[in-house]
């Protein structure tokens, strides 16, 4: 009984220096030297030593550069959706920030995996809901957006040709402006302050719908909270680099309010003593009376031949277009580029140098090894908005 008891006790203490990587012959108790595989004293066998774990408890490799492909392309498909969606609904600057959203996201994509023709898609959609903005209606400045001359306007010349109608009860009726065709109002560009405003209006809920989705931001770009834990330094610079801020002065629309008619595309008559249109005639000329038959067109000789009794004409240095090239930025739509950066959004880690580790070989803490971080001027965006 007593043997017994050792021996059970024997096994104990063996199983728990076993459980320490040491190998105990369980028959004499005799502690084994590494690699025999039976007992010196008793010949017995010895149980089989430990194996040290081979890692079995670390994670597995992630394949971080196929995960942040898929979480792109997702995202890119979700913001083309939001997009299309807002442009149906009539909401072309809230459509155009998440094209230019999606654009900037394709960055990351190699062509095999962002084709040519999806590229070509957000293309045409950035261009058409900009040419959308852009699109407006210009008020006829002959017939005041009526359409039709005014009985007191019936008798102006137009390229010199007398316009005034009778009717068979020799009274003076409304014939339609031949410079608009009846429309009252040419279809051009809108507005600069107008489309500036709304950009700036859909900029605004297009920011508001993103973070009420819980996206993170990058500069001006939005994108999901897991596809920014797994983004480099170089990368994050690349995207917000893609949809970088646009010139203060005129908002990314390369064109300004002219300076001389103010967006007004007209201008008050040049010639001197046009007043409204008209030219006071010398008493030699208004006494003279001349024989007019019942149905002859008089020509009015008061009428100025500069603007044909407008009273304004066309701005001559926009072209009646009502914008000119951004003086801020040159008609380009961008700001400013840093000077530190040379825009690319990037620059050398200044504690390593731009090497990725430190003297005693371990990675830097400020750069996580890449060795380039984001530029401190500004903050990654290759534009100085600040």
């Amino acid at each position: 009984m007593k043997a017994w008891i050792v021996s059970f006790i024997g096994l104990c203490l063996a199983c728990v220096i076993y459980a320490q990587g040491l190998v105990i012959c369980t028959s004499c108790g005799r502690e084994a030297k590494p690699g025999e595989t039976a007992c010196s004293r008793c010949s017995s066998e010895l149980p089989k030593p430990k194996k040290e774990p081979t890692g079995t408890n670390e994670l597995p490799a992630m394949d971080v550069a196929g995960e942040v492909s898929k979480l792109t392309v997702a995202s890119i498909k979700e913001d083309f959706r939001l997009a299309t969606k807002a442009e149906t609904n009539g909401h072309p600057s809230i459509a155009y920030c998440y094209y230019k959203n999606a654009m900037a996201l394709s960055r990351l994509l190699e062509n095999e995996r962002f084709s040519k023709e999806s590229h070509t898609m957000l293309l045409k959609g950035t261009e058409r809901t900009m040419a959308q903005l852009k699109r407006g209606e210009i008020r006829c400045k002959i017939c005041q957006g009526r359409g039709k001359l005014a009985k007191s306007q019936s008798t102006i010349r137009i390229d010199g040709v007398n316009k005034t109608k009778l009717e068979s009860g020799n009274r003076l009726v409304e014939p339609v402006c031949t410079t608009c065709n009846g429309r009252g109002f040419f279809t051009g560009m809108a507005d600069v302050e107008r489309i500036k405003a709304e950009l700036l209006r859909g900029r605004t809920e297009f920011e508001q719908r993103r973070m009420l989705a819980g996206e993170s931001r990058l500069g001006r770009l939005f994108v999901a909270p897991e596809l920014e834990k797994l983004l480099t330094a170089q990368q994050r610079a690349l995207l917000m680099t893609g949809f970088s801020s646009p010139c203060d002065a005129c908002q990314g629309l390369c064109v300004m309010s002219c300076t001389t008619c103010r967006g007004e595309r007209w201008i008050k008559c040049p010639r001197t003593g046009c007043k409204s249109g008209r030219i006071d005639l010398p008493k030699s000329q208004t006494n003279a009376r001349k024989e007019i038959r019942l149905n002859d067109t008089p020509e009015d000789m008061s009428i100025c031949p500069r603007c044909n009794g407008v009273g304004e004409i066309r701005c001559p240095k926009c072209d009646a277009d009502g914008s000119i090239a951004c003086k801020t930025c040159s008609g380009s739509g961008q700001a400013v580029r840093c000077t530190r950066c040379m825009g690319v959004g990037i620059a050398d880690c200044t504690r390593c140098k731009g090497l990725g580790k430190m003297k005693d070989a371990s990675p830097c803490a400020d750069c996580k090894g890449e060795g380039k971080v984001l530029c401190a001027n500004c903050r990654g965006e290759g534009a100085r908005t600040r």
